[in-house]
């Protein structure tokens, strides 16, 4: 049984507006693992506007503006979740309520686009991706961290019970599933590791965009 791609991004908005006042007490302590692994990714890179997919509570984007002299922007599907950003970032940011597949930003935006513990919520990742390397400059720079096992049966069983999820999750990713999907939208893969360990592991992906 398939579901409609609406019926995903409703899940997934009404789950996280749910969490969104106790997240960083809850999927918060997971997602910090990830965001310090990127934090370590953009050491070193030399950029200017960095837009968050999925950006959650801002978490994310906070450790960025006070880490780098940069201008971030983030948006997410849940109102909630954009409100706490608001809380926490002020006027530093330029937060968005709105789906991943539409990003509100004009063509060649942003130096770098991140996506963090969301791309799994995608419906329709093919749509998100071609959005991404729209708003990123020529040969910009995609990094994507997400849940991840390297168990064939174990995500095989996850993946055919996920439509069962009231979390909007749709699909946990293998190596070459996410490396043909970028080929498919245009980029060209340059990194792919894993860290974390049994339930808090996740893959890493750096990706150039070839637009």
């Amino acid at each position: 049984m398939k579901l409609d791609p609406q019926v995903y991004k409703d899940r997934s908005k009404n789950y996280f507006e749910k969490m969104s006042s106790d997240y960083s007490n809850k999927l918060g302590k997971y997602t910090e693992l990830m965001h310090n692994a990127l934090i370590k990714e953009l050491e070193g890179r030399s950029y200017k506007k960095l837009l968050d997919v999925g950006c959650g509570n801002g978490t994310f984007l906070s450790m960025v503006l006070n880490k780098f002299d940069v201008e971030v922007a983030g948006i997410d599907i849940s109102p909630g979740m954009v409100e706490r950003s608001r809380e926490l970032l002020d006027e530093r940011a330029d937060l968005k309520v709105g789906d991943s597949e539409h990003l509100p930003w004009d063509n060649r935006s942003f130096d770098i686009v991140t996506c963090i513990a969301s791309f799994h919520h995608y419906p329709n990742p093919e749509f998100v991706l071609r959005e991404m390397g729209r708003v990123l400059s020529p040969h910009g720079t995609l990094m994507i961290t997400d849940p991840f096992t390297p168990n064939n049966l174990l995500r095989s069983f996850f993946n055919l019970t996920v439509k069962f999820s009231e979390s909007g999750d749709v699909k946990i990713y293998s190596q070459k599933e996410m490396q043909e999907l970028l080929e498919k939208c245009d980029f060209k893969l340059i990194k792919w590791e894993t860290e974390g360990s049994k339930l808090k592991r996740f893959f890493i992906v750096v990706a150039i965009s070839n637009v």
